[in-house]
């Protein structure tokens, strides 16, 4: 009787741990894979971020077996990580659970993570541990960009982003390099900027330039690869002595006459030295001489302009009485007068000015404001010399500011 008891008590111990065992293993059966699939969605599109809420594993991690490759810690700082080659990531794969969960598969850009991540319920619907992320933003070209002709900055063959070009900026799209692997033998190429953008991570801009001597240059650099290029030839760009007035109405429709400075302006006789100064000196500086084929960019052609100083010119507008001598003897002498603030009208320079041109200058009048160049003194209001090293006096009278402004613009 206990001979029977205890042997069916080890049969039903023993049947209770094979449905045991036999619940383990339909456990572990319930999450199996279909296997692996190639993504066929276009592979920019593709483009991934880690979210950090999963880890990275080498088969999908519910499956028996599975080991870590990127804990969620290590994912939740490349989320945010600034370095693109690390933490850019591209879904090239997926297999699905028995459980019906998606599993991407992934790599970063440099290739050093690879494996599988949670992806959510619903194929190309990126959930889980990983988001769809854009490695760059479209940036617009500047005006500089727009009409400047670079070179390479430092010719050379460092992988670093500023001496080659790339398919692609760096580690913004799977396996798109480089152009080329040298940039020496292109060091005199004149380079064209035609795109822009920014890596989101990092921040930096790149720009698209194109080589017309050699196409296979073609592509994406740092922009602080780039360097103006520096034009070689005689001849010199200079200035007209004769310059417009640009009066802008309310509207903001703009009216122009010219003005010559030839034999000053009128009643001021050869009171305007600033300008005729500034005109030489322009008209002599080698910044703006090289060869006429070339253009010269408008941002250097502006900066040369204000260095020479024919960005702001003080023009006397009252007569002087003292006999004139020739090259401005006299003027440059004579401080005293009242003058006016004549600003170059930069919107009104040509787009294409090549080395060697002859160009007439714009500007606008500050209006109701004169001004006095003298020793420091307490007879103005104004006590306060600007930068110029000029007294500013504001004409609170409308018809003397009136009267002020057409005599300064040659409208009497």
């Amino acid at each position: 009787m206990k001979s029977s008891l205890k042997n069916s008590l080890f049969i039903g111990l023993a049947a209770l741990g094979f449905v045991a065992a036999a619940g383990s293993v339909n456990a572990d059966a319930a999450t199996t894979s279909n296997g692996f699939h190639n993504l066929t969605t276009p592979a920019s599109s593709r483009n991934v971020s880690l979210t950090g809420a999963n880890a990275i594993y080498n088969k999908p991690g519910t499956i028996k077996g599975a080991k870590t490759v990127v804990s969620t810690t290590t994912a939740a700082k490349l989320a945010s990580s600034t370095n693109s080659a690390k933490a850019n990531f591209r879904a090239y794969g997926y297999t699905e659970t028995s459980r019906g969960s998606v599993y991407y598969k992934v790599v970063n850009m440099d290739g050093s993570y690879r494996g599988y991540v949670y992806g959510g319920k619903t194929l190309n619907k990126y959930a889980g541990g990983v988001k769809s992320f854009a490695t760059t933003k479209d940036a617009s070209l500047t005006s500089d960009e727009k009409s400047t002709t670079y070179v390479f900055k430092t010719p050379g063959k460092e992988n670093n982003g500023e001496e080659l070009t790339y398919a692609a900026p760096m580690y913004t799209q799977y396996k798109l390099g480089r152009k080329i692997m040298d940039s020496t033998d292109y060091a005199k190429d004149k380079l064209k900027v035609t795109k822009a953008a920014t890596r989101t991570r990092e921040g930096d801009r790149w720009v698209y330039v194109e080589d017309a001597d050699n196409s296979n240059v073609n592509g994406w650099i740092k922009a602080s690869g780039l360097k103006a290029y520096n034009s070689e030839g005689v001849n010199q760009t200079t200035v007209s002595m004769v310059f417009n007035y640009s009066n802008y109405d309310q509207a903001g429709q703009k009216n122009t006459n010219a003005i010559s400075n030839i034999s000053g302006l009128r009643l001021l006789f050869n009171s305007n030295v600033n300008f005729t100064n500034s005109v030489n000196t322009f008209n002599r500086d080698t910044a703006v001489k090289g060869n006429k084929n070339d253009v010269l960019p408008k941002s250097k052609l502006v900066s040369t302009l204000e260095k020479d100083g024919l960005k702001t010119v003080y023009m006397k507008i009252t007569p002087t009485l003292i006999p004139r001598l020739g090259g401005g003897i006299v003027d440059n002498l004579d401080s005293t007068g009242v003058f006016m603030k004549f600003n170059l009208d930069t919107d009104d320079l040509p787009n294409n000015v090549h080395y060697g041109d002859k160009l007439r200058l714009s500007y606008t009048i500050e209006p109701s404001v004169v001004y006095v160049k003298s020793a420091k003194q307490t007879l103005i209001d104004d006590k306060t010399q600007n930068a110029d090293g000029y007294y500013p006096i504001t004409v609170s009278n409308d018809i003397i500011a009136d009267i002020i402004n057409r005599i300064a613009t040659n409208e009497f």
